[in-house]
């Protein structure tokens, strides 16, 4: 603890020169009165700014161990220091924040540290403003325990005897697990020192009190609500009084009570608010703290949003406040009205007590959806129908059924309704009756032929149609003498269509290039079965046997000759458009058995026969040429037929029939040579 000077009970500035010099007299006299006087000059109070205070140091680990933040409520100015980080040498000087409260009242002191440790805590005031913090009652809070906090929150309360002015208030932590006494001037490890400043006010006032400011919870209120008021920055004690004061139209009234803090009366218009503070002690006077004004909210009036409206639709708007008067644009003074037209509608609305405020909405033409389905839809038979309701945005809902698109596919016959709902909420039902109508049925016929020069008519029948012909007629019939071929499309009046199509060809003469013969002697002596080759746009066949029996229509008829002879027979083919001959001589020796064509004595041999593979045709007859190579087996069926190589050999496979004997019909320029063949496997 410091060494306390000399002190005087009589405060100097209460002593006047005569109560110095009157004590003594004499030479000692005037050295007692300069002694006296120095020791009054260095009793003197100091400020805290004038004070020197001892230094300390605390955490050599910088950045570890530090106060986070230190906060004060209560007092008419408050210390707020937060989100701090570690000082250097663990030292932080903070004096210029400050708590400012009244000698004999008190405020709540909150701290934090740093959220890695928890710490011991201590806080030091210097009430005498002596420099020090040794004296009693100058440690505040204190906390040792070794299982230490990371908050404290302590309530201080400023002695009664407190020195006024600025003094020092010092706070420490150390670690929880640490030995190092935690005093105010000591330097020390694993903490932090933060030194901040007391206003101490006197609780007893002189002269004008300092009014300072007044302030308002709220700065603006609903109408009829209150809010609180408050000072700050002015005199306090129990020697001070509080009068509120409101001011609305220039002349200020007094309201309230006797404190600090003051309930406005209820706002119903814009209002000034102030306090007059008063020292009661003998010789004080008063002065009115700052003005704060508080204005009102309009009342609350809600029409609602802006939106539209439908055809049949009527809306009702209520403007609230019950008991209030009503201006409506519309002439009406009554809480609602309802409309059922576009247009924009607003009100004015005024409380009893004064209080006011409007609203307006607009309301504009809801989009209506338009009918677009036609009263009957024509559905031709075995298609489906697209019905489409249009209306591109909306909502949909069809029946029957439940279908909730634009369009939808039908097949069936009857009503189909569409509910329809536009994005402003307007809804009209489309519906469509929908009638199956027939398809129509043409009857072309099936491809034909016609002889070059003929015409055939073409009827599409289903009288009353429309017609679309691919020659480009439009009517039910037409004459077709051209090849090719004919298509036409009907359309009934519903709009139902069908197709036909025939092809037209040309049917030319009929032709054959000869026949040939089979002799089946071994079945019946003189049997002969003939057959066409290569019969061309043939309809029918007409044989003349040439031995004066009757002609045979077969394809392939089986004639039996009576006697041994040349017989000159004849083919005539027909169609719808002509007929073609054609004759040959053949021989028939039935002492042989043996039917030829006449084709004089040819020198025509095969070899090697019998035969497994190939057989050499070889015609050394040098007046008759080959043409074609035929060979049938016994059963009279033709298994070969060969253009021949050349007028004097032929080579012919025989590797793919089966072994038997077999006939070789060739045709030469003279008629048929024919011979026997044998294969083998």
């Amino acid at each position: 603890m410091m060494t306390k000077p000399f002190t005087l009970n009589t405060p100097i500035n209460h002593l006047s020169r005569k109560t110095l010099f009157r004590k003594t007299s004499g030479s000692i006299g005037h050295a007692l009165q300069a002694l006296l006087i120095l020791a009054i000059l260095l009793n003197l109070p100091r400020s805290a700014s004038a004070q020197t205070y001892c230094a300390a140091t605390s955490n050599t680990n910088t950045g570890i161990y530090y106060i986070a933040s230190v906060t004060t409520t209560g007092g008419s100015t408050n210390i707020n220091n937060t989100g701090t980080t570690a000082s250097v040498n663990g030292y932080a000087d903070y004096t210029a924040m400050v708590v400012t409260a009244i000698a004999g009242n008190s405020f709540t002191l909150t701290s934090n540290s740093d959220a890695l440790f928890t710490y011991k805590w201590a806080v030091w005031i210097d009430w005498n403003h002596d420099g020090d913090f040794d004296d009693p009652g100058e440690t505040v809070y204190t906390l040792l325990s070794s299982t230490g906090v990371s908050t404290i929150t302590t309530s201080v309360t400023i002695p009664a005897t407190a020195t006024t002015g600025n003094t020092r208030m010092r706070i420490r932590i150390l670690r929880d697990w640490a030995t190092d006494p935690l005093l105010p001037c000591t330097n020390g490890l694993y903490g932090e020192i933060e030194d901040y400043t007391v206003n101490v006010m006197s609780a007893s006032c002189s002269g004008t009190p300092t009014p300072g400011t007044t302030n308002a919870a709220a700065t603006s209120v609903a109408c009829n609500a209150t809010t609180t008021l408050s000072l700050t920055g002015n005199s306090g004690g129990p020697t001070i009084s509080y009068q509120w004061q409101y001011n609305t139209s220039g002349t200020w009234v007094n309201f309230g009570t006797n404190a600090a803090t003051q309930t406005t009366p209820p706002i119903t218009q814009t209002t000034q608010f102030r306090c007059r503070l008063t020292c009661t002690n003998p010789g004080g006077s008063n002065s009115n703290s700052a003005p704060v004004t508080v204005g009102i909210n309009a009342i609350g009036v809600n029409l609602g949003n802006d939106t539209t409206i439908c055809p049949g639709i009527s809306y009702t708007f209520n403007a609230g406040n019950p008991g209030a008067t009503y201006a409506w644009n519309t002439g009406a003074t009554t809480q609602t009205i309802n409309v059922a037209t576009p247009g924009t509608y607003s009100v004015a609305v005024t409380l009893p007590s004064g209080c006011s405020g409007s609203d307006a909405i607009t309301i504009t033409p809801g989009i209506v959806p338009v009918n677009v389905l036609p009263a009957t839809t024509n559905l031709c038979s075995g298609e489906t129908a697209t019905l489409n309701a249009g209306n591109a945005g909306s909502a949909f809902s069809w029946t029957p059924g439940s279908a909730t698109t634009q369009s939808i596919n039908v097949t069936t016959a009857g009503t189909y309704t569409a509910q329809i709902k536009s994005v402003n909420g307007c809804v009209i039902s489309s519906s469509t009756n929908v009638v199956i109508r027939p398809l129509p049925v043409p009857s072309l016929g099936n491809d034909t032929a016609i002889c070059k020069g003929d015409a055939i008519t073409l009827d599409a029948a289903n009288p009353g149609y429309s017609y679309d012909w691919s020659t480009g007629a439009t009517t039910q019939t037409i004459s077709a003498a051209d090849s090719g071929a004919y298509t036409v499309t009907i359309t009934t009046p519903y709009a139902c269509v069908a197709a036909d199509s025939m092809h037209i060809a040309y049917l030319p003469s009929p032709v054959v290039e000869g026949f040939n013969f089979v002799p089946l002697f071994y079945e019946d002596l003189g049997k002969v079965r003939f057959a066409p080759l290569n019969p061309t746009n043939v309809y029918a066949y007409e044989w003349d046997f040439g031995d004066g029996s009757e002609h045979s229509t077969d394809t392939m008829p089986l004639h039996i000759y009576a006697a041994t002879g040349f017989y000159n027979v004849t083919l005539k083919v027909f169609n719808g458009c002509g007929d073609f001959s054609i004759s040959q001589t053949i021989n028939v020796d039935l002492a042989t058995g043996i039917a030829t064509l006449n084709a004089g004595r040819a020198d025509v041999m095969l070899y090697p026969n019998p035969s497994k593979s190939r057989v050499t045709i070889d015609n050394r007859s040098s007046n008759i040429r080959m043409e074609r190579v035929a060979v049938f087996n016994t059963l009279g069926a033709m298994v070969c037929d060969q253009k021949a190589d050349g007028d004097r050999q032929h080579q012919l496979t025989v590797s793919g029939l089966a072994a038997g004997i077999y006939t070789v019909r060739i045709l030469t320029d003279k008629g048929f040579v024919v011979r026997k063949l044998e294969k083998i496997r």
